[in-house]
Parts: C-alpha cells; structure tokens; sequence
C-alpha cells in the first residue's frame, strides 16, 4: 500500500491518494475537504484454464470502476478489501475475489472462463478475455478496463487464450503487471487481470485487484 500526493494549483488544497494491494483501512482525515471521496478499484482476475492436450480460454479481468464519487459524510473509517487473483483447480481456472470499499461499493472477481474447449488448433482462444459475463453490480464495469487506467491484454497462441488486461494504478504511470507467466500464452497486465490458457503442469494464477481512495484536503 502506498500514499501519493500531487499538488494542485492556488495552494490552498492537495489531491491525496492511497492504493491498497491488500486489504486495509481507509481512515478519513481530519483535513478532508467536503465529505467526498474518488473510489477506483478492480476485482481479481480469474485464473485461465489449463490442459495438456486442449483448447483453453484465457482469464477475465475483474468488474471495475473509475474515479467513482462516494460519500463519506457518516463514516470515520472504511475497511477495504482487496480481491484476490483466481487460481487454478484440476485445470479449470476459478473465478478472482470481490474488491469493496466498506458497504459503499463493491466490485466482482472476473468470472471464471468457459468450457475448455474453444475450437480447433486455429482457434486462438482469446475471445472471452474481458467479455462482460454477468455483471451484478450497479456501478461497475464487466469488460475490460482501457484508456489511461487499462493495462493490455496478453499474447494468444493457437488453441490457447490470452487473459484479458485489468487496471494500472502505480503512481509512477508503469504497467502492475501482476497476471503472472504462462508456456502458452500470455496474461493481461495490471490489477484485476486475467492469466492466460496454459499447461496444466503450470498453474497460472489471475492478478489480484486493487482499490485507490483519492480526496481532498486543505493544506
């Protein structure tokens, strides 16, 4: 977890940021301008399926949302959870966790790849990568993040699907390219992405989510 800070202009008020990689507390200074802050998070991304022989599909990104403004007028802190990363379990790759900002908002784990088979050797298999495959939620997003905040997808190779891309949120501007590696094919880069299809023999996990609080405060 760490905190960032950008200044804004005329001095009189600072653009705080806290990303949490796992889960924590969010407490609300005493400094805060307003009673708002901006919630941007991701579920885990599902973990892709696995197989010696067949043709499998990459992982899903988790549902997500940008720069969401929540009120915090009743609360003093706001416990926030941290979706994790689906894994895999007798080759089939498992759903990622649920992201939460408290009851305020909550985003889903990217659902977990469909059947096995996807077609023939010339299939690439990549097409469920960040489908929107039931999306529960009210305010989040089932497909794949993209603009300024959206990491890419990985690499397909013939018969096996790339995980689809999820969210970057270093302060740095680099790609969190948590999705982990694959002999077939590659995982999508950032927070909430998901693994690519893969070798049974080596599991590939999705990347586990993230959530960033941003808010005012008088300086």
């Amino acid at each position: 977890m760490s905190n960032l800070s950008d200044f804004m202009g005329g001095g009189a008020s600072i653009v705080r940021r806290q990303l949490f990689t796992a889960n924590g507390t969010w407490t609300k200074p005493a400094d805060i301008i307003g009673e708002q802050v901006w919630v941007t998070m991701i579920g885990g991304g599902s973990a892709g399926n696995g197989s010696l022989s067949d043709y499998v599909n990459g992982g899903n990104s988790g549902q997500f949302v940008q720069r969401l403004p929540v009120n915090v007028a009743s609360e003093t802190s706001v416990s926030v959870t941290v979706g994790a990363g689906g894994v895999v379990t007798s080759s089939v790759g498992e759903a990622g966790g649920v992201s939460s900002f408290g009851a305020l908002v909550s985003c889903s784990g990217g659902v977990a790849p469909a059947d096995l088979y996807v077609g023939n050797s010339d299939n690439s298999g990549g097409a469920l990568g960040g489908l929107d495959l039931g999306n529960t939620e009210t305010v989040c997003e089932g497909t794949s993040p993209g603009g300024v905040f959206g990491g890419p997808p990985g690499l397909s190779r013939p018969g096996f699907g790339a995980g689809a891309g999820g969210l970057v949120l270093d302060g740095s501007g680099t790609t969190a390219d948590q999705s982990g590696r694959s002999n077939f094919a590659g995982g999508g880069s950032g927070y909430g992405a998901g693994s690519g299809g893969h070798d049974s023999n080596v599991p590939d996990d999705g990347a586990p989510g993230a959530v960033m609080i941003e808010w005012l405060e008088a300086v």
